[in-house]
């Protein structure tokens, strides 16, 4: 499959491309600043330096590829420099007008690259817990999650309109840490860069969507009252469901914190749309350092 990735040398597009001959596809990148100098462009990618908001010449790659994967526009590190107006501007404006290039030019496999931080008005509440889950209606509270929320919308009435097949993701935190120093951060919203990249792949190899959004972040066995007990004392609730885990954590100098339970997500929906499942989890982390205990029959959610 012949796919064009928008942000090719950002994190996200990096992670993209490192996969693609693996996943056997042929990955057009582009950005404004091009590949990283100091690093060696995969096998099966091209990149373009090119502005996404010359629609002109974004269709014109647009012919002939059938999947689009768009992770540029403006993020929560743009906070500071750019007013709501500016990312409503890039992340929704421009996504609409780069959604119509798709439609003209025939394609129709197309994913979104939204954010976790739709739900932030949620998970920062006195009350301090939540299990997140799509059918929560979404609150943000920055202009980045508003902006991508807004994306989310139109990606539902555009899909809905041009009978595109759309969906957009709402990606955990990623790319911040090596995967090494992940630890318990594993435990709620934080997924490793290989992972975010195969949602995105899944959501253009697969098609039939209606603009869906869906949450990619942690599988996570904890239950609510798991919550309300781990903000008073994670320890315990991680030695319960991981016995032995804490003498782990202790000596990777990555302790566990109320914050692994502030809020966990359900990841249902993606199981079920994208067959994707999170492969560096918690779990698997722990058994790299050694651990051999098991999980409750209970599971993750």
């Amino acid at each position: 499959m012949k796919i064009l990735v928008t942000g090719i040398n950002g994190r996200f597009g990096i992670a993209i491309a490192r996969l693609a001959a693996e996943r056997g596809h042929e990955i057009i990148g582009v950005s404004r600043r091009g590949w990283p100098d100091s690093q060696p462009l995969p096998p099966g990618v091209t990149s373009l330096k090119l502005d996404t908001a010359d629609i002109s010449a974004m269709t014109e790659l647009m012919q002939g590829c059938e999947g689009f994967i768009h992770t540029s526009g403006l993020h929560g590190s743009h906070l500071k420099t750019h007013s709501l107006g500016d990312f409503l501007d890039i992340n929704v404006t421009q996504v609409g007008r780069l959604l119509t290039a798709a439609h003209s030019a025939g394609l129709k496999r197309i994913c979104l690259s939204s954010t976790l931080q739709v739900h932030c008005g949620y998970t920062q509440r006195a009350s301090g817990t939540m299990i997140l889950e799509e059918s929560l209606p979404p609150r943000g509270d920055t202009a980045y999650s508003i902006s991508k929320r807004t994306m989310e919308v139109l990606g539902e009435e555009m899909a809905r309109a041009y009978g595109l097949s759309i969906i957009s993701l709402r990606l955990g935190a990623f790319g911040y840490l090596d995967d090494d120093a992940l630890g318990p951060k594993l435990l709620n919203l934080a997924i490793s860069t290989t992972d975010a990249a195969r949602a995105a792949y899944l959501a253009v190899e697969n098609s039939g969507f209606q603009g869906e959004a869906v949450i990619i972040a942690p599988a996570s066995p904890f239950r609510q009252p798991d919550l309300a007990e781990g903000l008073l004392n994670p320890e315990a609730v991680v030695e319960r469901y991981y016995p032995g885990a804490g003498a782990i954590l202790q000596r990777e100098g990555l302790p566990v914190t109320a914050a692994q339970f502030s809020s966990v997500c359900s990841i249902r929906r993606a199981r079920l749309l994208l067959g994707w499942e999170p492969q560096l989890t918690f779990e698997s982390w722990l058994r790299i350092k050694g651990w051999t205990g098991a999980l409750p029959e209970a599971g993750c959610h």
